[in-house]
């Protein structure tokens, strides 16, 4: 479950502010944190007891004698002191397990680390017509070629930046092709504008000038787009199994091969997503919409915009996701194989969010303080283990 600041919950619940949401939260935290067989020192419960009716509003008269015990009560006074009979129980849970917290975070989970692994960085290969690669990740700044009106320029930012002149010819394409590999990313802006932020184990292949009637570039893995409007040339993304069409719009595309979908999410505009080889099948989404293609199946669902671009931003974030899901995405950018021992529970969901720059055991470690799973890192391989 996600962490929660039992101390500041406590406080807000004497100071009678919490939700119901939140003292529901409070009672299911005790339930998962008390387990049966622990025997706490009477101390502990009467402290907890005690600030909890050192708190209540009937001190007056015969009402209180130290006790939870209201013998001579007025009528009027009764259901208020059986509520906060209620409410006192649950704040002795609170404090009990409170207690428990605080004694199992005197043993951290730790992650089993023969060494660690750095989160990735802007590393890409830039593949020209002619062939010849370019290792982004090592080559300088500024000016990487220059020919026949096309410029391209390595940013200081992390940015591949295509320019064309007015009198650049149309004529036969030049095609290039830049690829992230495991534990990469990068930002292409390309000739017409259009920016392009390339996740890890991915690969766009685009015109090194756009000319003609469209704008078409192709994609394996995962990219976030911002297309620069012009409704005389429209803009298509085409992947293993769809194509998107847009003129101008903010969207993200994940279509990798080992994922058992192809996701594409929009956050602004239109865009049309057609399958290959079926005539008239396409779709049209809205902002805020999520098309999911698997087995030759398109849905559109509500999108999770956070979720769908938090890698762009520099987070993992995880919705009910299960172990194997998230793996996934930890393997692409920390450039690691993954293992499962025979008895690891790899069905638990996980919900929350995760900084993408930090190394991998930290990573790890975030995830081990939410269940029972423990990692071993070794090299560039983790193994699960239950």
């Amino acid at each position: 479950m996600d962490q929660i600041d039992i101390v500041a919950l406590t406080k807000k619940y004497n100071a009678g502010e919490c939700t119901p949401e939140e003292v529901e939260l409070l009672e299911n935290w005790y339930l998962q944190w008390a387990p049966e067989g622990v025997n706490l020192k009477d101390e502990q419960v009467t402290a907890a007891r005690e600030a909890v009716w050192s708190k209540l509003p009937i001190h007056q008269g015969n009402a209180y004698q130290g006790d939870p015990e209201v013998v001579k009560a007025p009528s009027r006074i009764l259901p208020l002191v059986r509520k906060i009979a209620v409410a006192a129980s649950l704040l002795i849970c609170i404090g009990v397990g409170y207690y428990l917290y605080q004694q199992k975070a005197e043993v951290p989970k730790e992650v089993i680390a023969v060494n660690d692994v750095a989160p990735g960085g802007n590393r890409a290969i830039l593949t020209l017509s002619s062939g010849e690669k370019v290792v982004l990740d090592s080559a300088a700044n500024g000016e990487l070629l220059k020919q026949a009106g096309l410029t391209i320029t390595k940013s200081k930012d992390g940015e591949l930046i295509y320019t064309t002149d007015n009198n650049t010819a149309a004529g036969e394409l030049v095609i290039n092709t830049i690829e992230t590999p495991n534990g990469g990313q990068y930002t292409v802006v390309l000739p017409d504008g259009s920016r392009v932020w390339i996740n890890a184990a991915s690969k766009l292949t685009y015109p090194a000038a756009f000319s003609g009637t469209e704008r078409r570039v192709e994609l394996v893995g995962e990219a976030y787009f911002e297309v620069a409007k012009n409704k005389s040339m429209p803009f298509s993304v085409k992947t293993a199994s769809q194509e998107v069409e847009v003129l101008g719009t903010h969207f993200n595309v994940s279509s990798y091969a080992d994922e058992p979908a192809i996701k594409t999410t929009l956050l602004e505009g239109s865009v049309r997503i057609s399958l290959d080889g079926q005539v008239n099948s396409y779709r049209t989404l809205k902002p805020g919409q999520q098309s999911v293609l698997a087995d030759k199946h398109l849905d559109v669902l509500p999108a999770n915009i956070e979720e769908a671009i938090a890698w762009k931003s520099g987070d993992f974030m995880f919705e009910n996701q299960t172990l194997p899901e998230i793996m996934r995405k930890i393997s692409r950018w920390y450039d690691v194989s993954v293992e499962y021992q025979q008895n690891a529970n790899t069905q638990q969901t996980f919900s929350g969010t995760l900084s993408r720059s930090r190394n991998l055991s930290a990573v790890l470690k975030m995830l081990e303080e939410t269940s029972n799973i423990r990692f071993k890192i070794k090299g560039k391989h983790i193994t699960v283990i239950n």
